[in-house]
């Protein structure tokens, strides 16, 4: 099927595409040639850093989990956040971003592919309050599809398109995600 668990070196070179968004601002300016012709950075560096208190403390936070990384308000093709939950939740289909997910506490069974079942229109976030945004769908769960149970060290890749479906949570289930947005 299209996604089966991956080693963690398949989340780096994953990971590594959000590596053509820095080089991208490296082209557009964002970094300069020495009389060496060595590259460096710009006066601004766009690194950002989150020490391991505030990541841990952010899978706490209410709603389940923190949005870390906003993708400077949208420059970047890309968000990191960490989430928790202890339930299943809905299904879900993002027609633009692919998530990255890297658990890092407990275990849970996500669904991928099938049908996306009982869609719900303007689904709101239970995080911000807000609506979704029109191109994430969101239903009651998925029908069909493959199962595929996650715990700790393991990373998914759920394309854009790909019907999802946290269906089953043991205890706390705690995971990185990172949000790659397509054009």
């Amino acid at each position: 099927m299209i996604t089966r668990r991956v080693k963690w070196a398949s989340v780096v070179a994953a990971i590594s595409l959000l590596g053509f968004s820095g080089a991208a601002w490296a082209q557009e300016g964002g970094a300069a040639k020495n009389s060496g012709g060595e590259v460096s950075a710009a006066a601004t560096s766009p690194v950002h850093y989150y020490p391991r208190q505030q990541v841990d403390a952010s899978f706490e936070k209410a709603g389940g989990g923190d949005l870390l990384y906003n993708g400077d308000g949208g420059a970047q093709n890309f968000t990191f956040m960490t989430s928790s939950r202890i339930v299943p939740g809905g299904g879900e289909l993002h027609m633009k971003s692919t998530d990255v997910i890297y658990v890092v506490k407990g275990s849970a069974t996500v669904i991928t592919g099938g049908k996306l079942s009982d869609v719900t229109g303007n689904a709101i976030n239970p995080s911000t309050g807000k609506p979704f945004p029109k191109d994430e769908i969101r239903g009651r769960s998925v029908v069909g599809g493959e199962p595929h149970h996650l715990a700790v060290g393991d990373v998914i890749v759920i394309p854009n398109g790909v019907p999802h479906w946290f269906s089953e949570v043991e205890g706390q289930f705690c995971y990185h995600l990172v949000k790659i947005r397509q054009p």
